[in-house]
């Protein structure tokens, strides 16, 4: 036995002009219909019981049935005067429910083609916006030692993550300042630049923190050899200023001490990269 599939809408579009008609104040009629038109199939049928009707709209079983004459009335002030105004056809003259909606495929080209235009222009918007990205990304060039495939495909995931943020004026004016800024490191920093701000969710990039966790150490080795350098400096002044008039011993203690200091500020000058 063949099987047949009834398809139900579900989704109507209701026009305006439905409450502007000869149904405009006639509120069990307007319910009714639009109750039909979310049950109708793809050509306007509805095979529908009055007490079904009443369930979904909250009416009485008998408001449903005159709603449901009112609108298979003729009616001569109607906008459209197929079957003589009438809303609804009765799908068997031996039946007193099931009902076809008369102007139903007429609506509902209408919303497709309302639906088609809305969905071909977000479609254009769209495209509009990725052929100017891609027209900026043509004018981008990868610093020579930077083209190495670690780097090419972090940067390539960093310009489609970097895009789902907040849109600069100029994309391509952005991503060449960075490759420009990029371009200054190895390729391995640069590859952790950009890993690094893509795993913290940042939109901008900046110096890997182990490059500068390596800083911070001789930073505080500078800082304590420029003390050491002006202790030494300070005694071998104090010394001097102290020296007896007829000079020091040749083995005494002050001029040991001297050729020390003198010696010890010669190696903080070398490990602080000055000239002697």
């Amino acid at each position: 036995m063949e099987e047949s599939t009834t398809f139900t809408s579900m989704y109507a579009k209701v026009f305006k002009s439905m409450f502007d008609g000869t149904l405009r104040g006639r509120s069990d009629a307007l319910l009714v219909f639009v109750n039909l038109l979310a049950n109708a199939d793809r050509e306007g049928w509805v095979d529908k019981h009055f007490i079904a009707i009443g369930q979904e709209t909250g009416l009485p079983v008998e408001r449903v049935v005159a709603a449901i004459l009112e609108l298979e009335t003729p009616d001569p002030q109607s906008r459209s005067q197929d079957l003589e105004g009438r809303r609804l056809e009765r799908i068997d003259a031996h039946r007193e429910w099931g009902w076809r909606i008369v102007n139903y495929g007429k609506y509902r080209k209408l919303r497709d083609e309302d639906e088609r235009r809305e969905y071909n222009r977000v479609k254009q918007s769209e495209s509009r916006a990725t052929r100017g990205f891609v027209e900026e990304k043509l004018d981008l060039e990868i610093p020579a030692h930077l083209k190495l495939p670690d780097f090419i495909f972090a940067w390539s995931r960093w310009m489609a993550f970097r895009r789902g943020y907040r849109k600069p004026k100029c994309w391509g004016d952005m991503f060449r300042e960075q490759l420009d800024w990029l371009g200054k490191m190895s390729v391995e920093d640069a590859t952790e630049a950009l890993q690094q701000s893509m795993r913290n969710g940042w939109q901008g990039l900046f110096e890997p923190k182990s490059k500068e966790a390596k800083k911070i150490s001789p930073s505080v080795s500078t800082i304590q050899n420029q003390k050491a350098l002006e202790r030494v400096e300070a005694r071998i002044k104090h010394i001097r200023e102290c020296k007896p008039i007829n000079g020091w011993p040749k083995n005494g203690p002050d001029l040991a001490e001297l050729q020390t200091l003198k010696l010890e500020r010669t190696r903080l000058i070398s490990a602080l990269g000055f000239k002697a």
